[in-house]
């Protein structure tokens, strides 16, 4: 009697401790799509508030700034396994990389940083979602 009471017991702390684990987990994954999200976010906007006169510090402000934001939404993006989204980031970190920058006309910024910024908000929207999914 005493064995199958350690042994429940035993399975007890068991069955608790995986319950903490898959909580853990789950844990986990809400705050990658949170910050998956965010970064998002804050990628359009950035890009979105672009479109505007803005002095030139702030369009090398913004190269730097999406190529980071970028890189950040890669490693969270491979972790998802969104290999659509991660995909859709490597052309967005080539386009602003501020160690070897591609030049264009204003006009043509201007069209690329709404497309980027649409694209932000589409993986923004993406990940909300699945943190609303149960």
């Amino acid at each position: 009697q005493v064995s199958a009471t350690s042994r429940a017991a035993a399975t007890g702390r068991e069955a608790l401790a995986a319950t903490r684990k898959a909580d853990d987990a789950a844990s986990s994954h809400r705050s990658a799509i949170n910050a998956t999200t965010g970064f998002a976010f804050a990628g359009a906007v950035a890009l979105f508030v672009s479109v505007f006169d803005l002095p030139i510090g702030y369009y090398a402000f913004l190269r730097l700034a999406i190529l980071v934001i970028c890189v950040v939404l890669m490693v969270l993006t491979a972790r998802a396994n969104a290999a659509g989204w991660f995909a859709g980031l490597i052309p967005a970190a080539i386009l602003w990389n501020p160690l070897a920058p591609i030049y264009m006309a204003r006009s043509d910024w201007l069209l690329v940083d709404l497309a980027g910024g649409a694209f932000f908000v589409g993986l923004a929207i993406w990940s909300g979602r699945r943190l609303s999914s149960p």
